[in-house]
């Protein structure tokens, strides 16, 4: 801010109104644009990341979006899970809420890490 401040031509300043208008000219052209709620339906689950890696990358990018629509939210997010088992306990699911998904989706990924030490453990046990 200081070096944007020292480029202004002297005396270019005509009171403090005047001031705040062009800091607000300024950093406003500087603030990202939010996104609209259909590109949720563009993050995927990618071929072989976890359900975690894609709660994850989902989280990030919810927030970035302008005038959210939660039942929306909640449809991209099921729609482009890719394990079979998690996304039918998400399609018969009688409370949609965006909440109640991600919940279901933190329980699932419990179990999955679960069943990966169990997995891992086992294998280290015959050996």
């Amino acid at each position: 801010m200081r070096s944007w401040y020292n480029n202004l031509e002297s005396y270019s300043i005509e009171g403090f109104s005047d001031l705040y208008a062009k800091i607000v000219m300024y950093f406003s052209t500087r603030i990202p644009a939010k996104k609209s709620f259909t590109k949720l339906f563009s993050i995927t689950q990618l071929e072989g990341h976890s359900t975690r890696a894609y709660l994850n990358r989902f989280n990030k990018e919810i927030h970035k979006v302008k005038e959210l629509i939660e039942t929306m939210a909640s449809k991209a997010l099921i729609s482009e899970v890719r394990e079979r088992a998690l996304w039918r306990k998400l399609y018969v699911l009688p409370d949609k809420s965006l909440f109640k998904v991600k919940q279901v989706m933190k329980n699932y990924i419990r179990v999955e890490k679960a069943r990966v030490l169990l997995h891992e453990s086992f294998f280290f046990f015959l050996q």
